[in-house]
């Protein structure tokens, strides 16, 4: 078996650990997250018909997701309450920034594809859609849920429907463009507000079960499995572009 192979059986496995334990609310392994985000960025290495420089702003992002999702702090296992939020901590934001500029680097590194009208009218549907979500979100979402706020979410969900963009017009990588997508989706918190969770009671705390917790302060397992999908689909589009534009084989196991 070709090394991105086991490498990518590897996160899918691991992905699968943290949902299964998010869905559980007990961790099967606390350290799945950045294990499955190190094994992801293992494959962009390591897998065939990727440029270098798509290959290292792949493998940057994987990392630097990576260290994002490293467990910090306690985790609690009781009285889950969604009435305390936090600020951002600088880490975060450049961790964060990390992410955003070697995403840039993998997406402009992408081949250039020719000019079609057919792309011009997705790229327009997708920056109206990207509207619409925006719009949307303001409207489903609650005033009492404690979703990220949105002056936190605003500045990478434009990066990203940004990079969208520029994969589908310039590249014609439709699949990248989805992934990042979904990435906006995920990052936007819309899932957040689909479940109909009553407001809590005026005065004192709140407990709420660990999914309820989970699905108020930020989309909950949702959440993880659009990430997750995102980063396949951005995966597999930038190999598919590259063997698109120099018309070579899929390499036999």
């Amino acid at each position: 078996m070709r090394p991105y192979r086991l490498l990518a059986a590897t996160a899918v496995l691991l992905a699968l650990a943290h949902l299964a334990g998010s869905w559980a609310a007990e961790p099967l392994l606390p350290v799945a997250p950045p294990l499955a985000w190190c094994a992801a960025a293992g494959v962009a290495l390591t897998v065939p018909a990727l440029s270098w420089w798509v290959r290292g702003g792949l493998a940057v992002a994987g990392f630097a997701l990576a260290a994002l999702s490293l467990p910090v702090g306690e985790r609690p296992n009781f009285g889950w309450t969604a009435l305390r939020t936090g600020p951002v901590a600088p880490r975060t934001w450049l961790l964060w920034a990390l992410v955003a500029v070697a995403l840039v680097v993998a997406v402009a590194a992408l081949p250039v594809a020719g000019p079609d009208r057919r792309r011009t009218l997705v790229t327009v549907t997708l920056l109206a859609s990207a509207v619409a979500l925006l719009m949307v979100r303001d409207v489903v979402t609650p005033p009492y849920l404690t979703a990220p706020g949105l002056d936190v979410v605003l500045p990478p969900y434009l990066v990203l429907v940004g990079l969208a963009v520029v994969a589908v017009h310039r590249s014609a990588a439709v699949v990248v463009a989805a992934g990042l997508g979904l990435a906006a989706v995920a990052l936007l918190g819309v899932t957040a507000a689909l479940p109909a969770f009553p407001a809590p009671a005026a005065g004192g705390l709140t407990f709420y079960s660990p999914l309820e917790y989970q699905a108020r302060v930020g989309g909950g397992i949702w959440a993880d499995v659009l990430g997750y999908a995102a980063a396949a689909l951005v995966l597999v589009g930038c190999v598919r572009a590259h063997r698109r534009a120099h018309g070579a084989a899929r390499p036999r196991s």
